[in-house]
């Protein structure tokens, strides 16, 4: 008798399944899904912080009639990102101060000569160019300023 009779066909063996996953394939779903968390977490967080900076500069993009309405509404932004700030019961000086130190120090020197015009005539008549020059520089304030996030900085 042949020896060669006695083998019997090779049986392929199953083939591999995917399931279940491997070790190393769930450390990396972890991985993957906490890195995406705290991705969207701070998104999101930092979408709502800079709420009343979008909504006040949406408003500043309306026509105002007048220097007092731009600063009206820049403080009504300023309230709802900071609750009772200060400013909101300034005027005058003390209210472009208040501006002007806001900004980070950078910014406070260039700012500041370009609101000097505006110091004598925020309660006086003017002309529909300066209520949009002013309202141009109120918008560079407020996209420079923190104090226009949620808990930004109080004076």
């Amino acid at each position: 008798m042949n020896p060669l009779d006695q083998l019997h066909d090779i049986v392929p063996p199953e083939p591999v399944g995917w399931w279940p996953l491997a070790w190393g394939w769930w450390v990396l779903i972890v991985i993957l899904l906490v890195a995406g968390s705290i991705v969207l977490w701070r998104t999101l967080s930092r979408y709502s912080k800079l709420r009343p900076q979008r909504l006040v500069l949406a408003q500043l993009q309306q026509p105002h009639s007048s220097l007092t309405q731009v600063n009206i509404t820049l403080k009504r932004g300023l309230l709802m990102a900071n609750g009772n700030t200060p400013c909101a019961h300034l005027h005058g000086d003390d209210w472009f101060d208040y501006l002007v130190t806001s900004l980070p120090s950078r910014h406070q020197a260039d700012f500041q000569a370009q609101l000097a015009p505006f110091r004598d005539r925020l309660y006086q008549a003017h002309q529909a160019d300066d209520v949009t020059r002013y309202q141009a520089l109120i918008r560079q304030w407020a996209q420079r300023s923190s104090r226009l996030e949620k808990g930004g900085g109080h004076a």
